[in-house]
């Protein structure tokens, strides 16, 4: 499975270096397009479209009977049930389509929130790094140890309720570096990236299993029964400009999708 996400991360790395001279909204929507098609070619091939055809002209027409008899209860009834079973027929038959796309575009959400969620942080500014410890473990044992390009501006706070010990750090310049948090005779290592426009930012590692192995996006989670449950970087939040409004990927990327699935299907010749 690891050589499998590697390969995942490494396609898009690629991709995202292709576009690396695109604004972030112009490459969410070429993603987005991209995603679309894919999605209706996939949904034809592995969908009964002629079954799904039907379903929809019976919804439609029980609709519409139900319409032009209000007044007679008995007509009203029998169609609100054939509506019902026409509703259960089709979402039967576009259970299969749903279920096959949702393995690959769950990848696909989580790669292109390595990269839209967070923006870098930028060089000359202060951020934060907070390590969180297993219980029983003692605060002050824990130490930093920094690679060129970064210093500590502050001495590191320790939070003892919530097991928590924070560094206020800066980098000098643009790049990608390594922190090493030293404990218990070990090295535990978080990535930090500092400018260069759209890159792949891991705010958070943490101990794991199957999810954080999944969602750890180029870093391998935390020992289980190591002394640090998890390592966080304090990225600011990347926001895509909507008009007047300033909103999470989600939005346009979804947006987009939908727009552009109305559109192509027909082009496509998909029933969705």
């Amino acid at each position: 499975m690891n050589f499998l996400l590697r390969l995942i991360e490494r396609t898009f790395d690629t991709a995202f270096y292709l576009m690396r001279a695109f604004p972030p909204t112009l490459v969410l929507a070429i993603f987005s397009l991209l995603t679309t098609i894919a999605a209706l070619l996939v949904f034809r091939k592995v969908s009964d479209q002629r079954a799904i055809r039907k379903a929809k002209d019976k919804i439609g027409a029980h609709v519409l009977e139900i319409r032009l008899f209000p007044d007679q209860l008995s007509v009203v009834a029998r169609a609100y049930i054939a509506f019902l079973r026409s509703l259960a027929s089709y979402l039967r038959h576009i259970l299969r389509p749903v279920l096959i796309l949702f393995i690959p575009l769950f990848f696909l959400f989580l790669q292109l929130d390595a990269y839209f969620a967070h923006t870098p942080l930028s060089a000359g500014q202060d951020f934060l790094v907070q390590a969180k410890l297993a219980i029983g473990q003692p605060l002050e044992h824990v130490a930093m140890k920094l690679p060129d390009g970064i210093a500590m501006t502050a001495p590191p706070v320790h939070i003892p309720p919530d097991r928590i010990v924070v560094w206020r750090l800066r980098a000098d310049h643009d790049g990608i570096f390594l922190l090493q948090l030293a404990m218990s005779q070990k090295a535990y290592t978080k990535r930090v990236v500092v400018g260069g426009g759209i890159r792949r930012v891991n705010w958070d590692r943490e101990r794991g299993g199957i999810w954080e192995t999944l969602t750890s996006q180029d870093e391998p989670p935390l020992p289980a029964a190591g002394p640090i449950e998890s390592i966080q970087v304090q990225y600011p939040d990347r926001e895509i400009a909507l008009w007047r409004w300033r909103v999470n990927w989600l939005v346009p990327f979804l947006g987009i999708m939908l727009i552009s699935a109305l559109l192509l299907k027909g082009f496509l010749r998909t029933e969705l």
